[in-house]
């Protein structure tokens, strides 16, 4: 039950590749996701409606919540993107009663997976109808056991002891976190945090819950990652209870019209996004505004910059550089096969989809497990990395100039990664797994 495009669109090349393998697949979620799942010939099963109405997810504006989140909203009113606390109390309670739970089992579902964001949606139930069920991760999650850093964390794992105390460190600093948020929420009298909930209804189907992150926590089950293992650390574990589905990248996938006309093939191309989020993160208006005097001194380029679907980055479009175009909704795919350069936050997906394009990149982190996609861009040399708040306009200006005229190091390790990204034998041993757990 995904709420967000991010976690929708890796999701498409397994649910095709099982459709051409004669299995049915169903999409659950709520009713504002389904236009954009149906436009893509999958079928749907509208869940939660009688408790949010429409629009109450707008992918643009979605907020997962945290504890400190609730605490902040749980007494406000509810607004477009943002679900009350009391809705959020009544999702729980429906899940705790089985209602999802019956809709598996009146449609005849044979295996659900899970999706990352709202997976208690999908998990639960499925372990209430007695259902073989997978967490479908669309990040690199891991948890402490793992020896790898936390995914929102920068540090790239090896032997050294300085290496295991910063990491432990990291990870200890989380848990107190995570222990404040709870431990306010109590003092307030606001509505416990989900993981209470999430973590007491785990126990009760025999599932070991734990914190993977800030902001993430999930049951230790069979897990799935929308990601090659070549793009992971080294050190990740290998587990038959994780499997890797390849880039997940749906190269086909149908993507809005744009006007290129202003575009000039005999110009390179510096294409800057910042994702769905764009607008949310409180660094946004200061790199965009940094990367746009960065472009201005490189008149001799011309640019694409995604604002993004919100509102509060309009302001660029005035005074823009002569080489710097503007848009609200790009189609990346087609962008990427045009564009010598991306500027990024690092989202996983668009970082899949550079390397694909064999596009290097500069990636500014800004939230979530962006910092941990940096450090692998940074360890596997498919670009450079800077922290968005000590970024400088001569910076970012160096940065663009010096990918762009010398890839000795680059271009090699992106066509490497690239050409382990072909390999499907990690997307066909999951299938192979779903089907053998399927009755068909």
């Amino acid at each position: 039950m995904p709420f967000e495009y991010g976690s929708i669109l890796p999701t498409f090349t397994l649910a095709k590749k099982l459709i051409s393998r004669n299995h049915r697949v169903f999409y659950g979620g709520h009713s504002d996701i389904e236009p954009f799942i149906r436009r893509e010939g999958f079928e749907y099963i509208s869940l939660f409606s009688d408790i949010y109405p429409a629009n109450s997810f707008i992918p643009a504006k979605n907020i997962e919540f945290n504890s400190n989140q609730l605490k902040e909203h749980g007494s406000k009113e509810s607004r477009p993107g943002t679900p009350s606390s009391q809705m959020t109390l009544e999702y729980y309670r429906q899940i705790g009663d089985g209602v999802v739970a019956e809709i598996m089992r009146k449609n005849r579902i044979d295996v659900v997976i899970g999706n990352d964001l709202k997976w208690e949606a999908s998990v639960l139930p499925a372990r209430q109808a007695e259902i073989p069920v997978h967490l479908l991760l669309t990040g690199l999650q891991c948890f402490r056991s793992s020896g790898l850093p936390p995914p929102d964390s920068f540090l790239i794992p090896d032997n050294s002891l300085s290496y295991k105390f910063k990491n432990g460190l990291e990870w200890i600093t989380i848990y107190r976190a995570r222990l404040r948020g709870i431990k306010e929420a109590k003092r307030l009298g606001e509505p416990p945090p989900p993981e209470i909930f999430l973590k007491e209804v785990c126990q009760k189907f025999k599932l070991e819950f734990r914190c993977c992150g800030e902001g993430w926590a999930f049951p230790v089950m069979d897990e799935m990652v929308t990601c090659p293992r070549s793009f992971d650390f080294p050190q990740a574990l290998r587990s038959s209870h994780r499997l890797y589905l390849g880039h997940t990248v749906d190269l086909e996938r149908k993507e809005s019209e744009f006007d290129w006309s202003w575009y000039d093939p005999s110009k390179k191309l510096v294409y800057f996004s910042m994702g769905t989020h764009s607008e949310q993160y409180p660094l946004a208006p200061e790199v965009f505004g940094k990367a746009i005097e960065a472009l201005r001194k490189l008149p001799h380029l011309q640019a694409l910059i995604n604002l993004g679907a919100g509102e509060s980055l309009e302001k660029f479009r005035q005074n823009p550089p002569g080489n710097v175009v503007f848009a609200k909704r790009v189609p990346q795919l087609a962008v990427l096969r045009k564009a010598s350069l991306m500027i990024t936050n690092g989202g996983l997906g668009t970082v899949k989809e550079c390397i694909l394009n064999e596009v290097p990149m500069i990636v500014l982190p800004q939230a979530f497990d962006q910092n941990g996609n940096a450090a692998r861009v940074f360890f596997h040399d498919l670009g450079e990395v800077f922290g968005s708040q000590t970024l400088t306009v001569e910076e970012l200006t160096g940065a663009i100039q010096r990918i762009l005229e010398s890839q000795d190091v680059i271009a090699p390790a992106l066509k490497k990664m690239k050409n382990s990204f072909s390999d499907e034998t990690e997307l066909d041993m999951a299938i192979a797994r779903l089907e053998g757990e399927s009755s068909l």
